[in-house]
Order: C-alpha cells, then structure tokens, then sequence
C-alpha cells in the first residue's frame, strides 16, 4: 500500500529583473515622485536584493543597491517639500518614542495657552528681576560698611535749628537723615532702575535681627579662640547669640558685609536661564538681603527721565 506525503506548497522566489528594468523602476520615480511610490519602489527593491543574494548572483544585486540608492537619495531630496514642523516630527520620532514625544508636545501646548503656566513664568521673571536688584544692593551695602561709600545726606529745608544761639551757622557734618542710591543697570532680565534706601529704615532693621549684639559676640569668639576651650567658646557664643531675635540673619549678613572680598548673592544659571543663588551662600543671607530690599524704593529710571 502505497502512502503519498502532502507536501506544503513552497514561496517560489519572483522572477528577477535585469539590471536595466531594475533602473528603469528605480529611474521612473524621478518623473513624479510620491512618498507612497518611493516606499513602495524601496521595499521592492530591498526584497530584490535578498533574493539575489539568496541565488547568489552578485551582478544583480549590485544593480538592485544602485537603485536602491537612487531611491534613498530621491525620498531624501523629497524630505525638503515637506512642511518643517513635519520634518522635525519625523526626524524626532526616529530618537525618541512616540509617548514621549506626545507627552513634550502637551507639556509645550500647556505651557503656552494655560493660563496658570503663564502666571508662573510671569512670577518667575519677576523674581529674577529682584534677585538682580538685590545683588547691586548687596554690593552697594557691602562697599558702605568697607567703608569705600557714604550715606548721602538728604535735602533739608534751612532753618533756626540749624544756627547756633548768636545766629551763625553750625559747623560739623549734618546728622539729618541720608539714603543710599544704588543705580542698577539695564540687564537681561529687566530695564534700568535706581534704588533708594533709608539709613532709618536700614539700622531699624538690623536692630530687629539684633545685628550689633550678633556681631559683639563673634567678635568675642574670634579674639578669644586659642585662648579658652572650644566647648566653653562655643556655649558662651551661643548665649550671647540667644537674645537676639534672628541671630541666623544677623550672623549671615555681618559675615558679608565684613567680608574682605566682594561676592555675588544670586548669580545668572546657564541651565535654566535664570537667576538662582550663587556658589557658598546659605539660605539665612538669601533671606536677610530679601528683607533689606523689601525696605527699598524702586524708582524706574525710564518713567523718571
């Protein structure tokens, strides 16, 4: 008896085309390109190449990649017709996954039409344009206690306060009030203006931090370090710090303005575009230099022109 074996019908390779049809096919794109034509020429022409490779005939593969080239070269050419938002939608979703790409393309589209991103990036140029204010206040304020500038002393109105009993003028400085007028220039975060702040204003608050006492104290510790136990230095710092009512602000600050070199509170970051605090500052100066610019007047110079 007999038995005959059902065979699986096999996938017979397509008939290969000579090296002229195959440029012909290739060639034929160029009259009226299409991107469906040239995606569809390509991956004929990459299963040509298999199966002549598979049939080992070198000759035909050879032709085949030349027309695959042409084709490649044609949908490269063709890329340029397209509009760039396109482009660089492709060019992206090649490195990076669609989800991702989608998640960017919302967080882009939020930033731009919701209302509350617009208010934050509104906050955030604001203090950006403080934290300069603030920083040529800090150097204003740190030359004045180095001793390099002076309060200016404000306009008064003559009067019999300022004779002597028989009638002639008093000599002397004038211990009237005074103000420091800091020019801040035009920056990339905002436009010029002038700073005006009150010795008043300034020594009242550096008495509410308890600057002077602040200050005695670590004047005490320094002279008398290496002379007594550190323990015992330390304690007695701290206790003469306690009464005061900031004695964090104070310490921070008095170690600024009594800093032999000038340095920057905020500085400009690369990263982000703003300004953030510089390198070695703390918290505690960062907060002490707010409350000071907060006593200040902001005049802008274009409106006082």
């Amino acid at each position: 008896m007999s038995t005959s074996k059902s065979t699986k019908p096999q996938r017979r390779a397509p008939r290969l085309p000579s090296s002229d049809e195959a440029e012909r096919l290739a060639h034929a794109q160029w009259v009226n390109p299409t991107e469906a034509g040239l995606r569809r020429t390509r991956r004929r022409l990459v299963r040509l190449m298999w199966y002549a490779r598979a049939e080992q005939k070198s000759h035909l593969r050879a032709a085949y990649h030349r027309a695959y080239l042409w084709v490649c070269e044609m949908q490269a050419q063709h890329e340029w017709d397209i509009p760039a938002a396109i482009r660089e939608t492709r060019q992206r979703n090649r490195k990076q996954p669609q989800a991702q790409y989608q998640r960017e393309i919302l967080q882009a589209h939020g930033a731009k039409t919701n209302p509350r991103r617009a208010q934050l990036r509104s906050e955030q140029q604001q203090r950006d344009l403080d934290r300069v204010r603030s920083n040529a206040l800090a150097h204003a304020l740190w030359a004045v206690h180095q001793g390099e500038r002076d309060w200016t002393p404000l306009p008064v109105k003559d009067s019999d306060s300022t004779l002597a009993p028989g009638g002639e003028p008093t000599t002397g400085r004038p211990t009237g009030p005074s103000y420091l007028v800091v020019q801040v220039p035009p920056s990339a975060y905002g436009d010029p203006c002038r700073l005006e702040l009150y010795r008043a204003d300034y020594e009242a608050l550096l008495a509410v931090w308890g600057y002077d006492r602040a200050a005695r104290a670590r004047r005490l510790r320094d002279k008398l370090r290496g002379s007594s136990a550190p323990d015992d230095l330390d304690a007695l710092f701290d206790l003469a710090c306690a009464s005061a009512a900031h004695p964090n602000l104070a310490l921070s600050w008095h170690g600024y303005v009594t800093s032999s070199r000038l340095g920057d509170v905020f500085a400009p970051h690369a990263a982000s575009g703003g300004m953030q605090m510089a390198s070695h500052r703390s918290g505690d100066l960062r907060e002490a230099l707010q409350e000071v610019y907060c006593q200040c007047r902001v005049v802008d110079t274009n409106l006082a022109l």
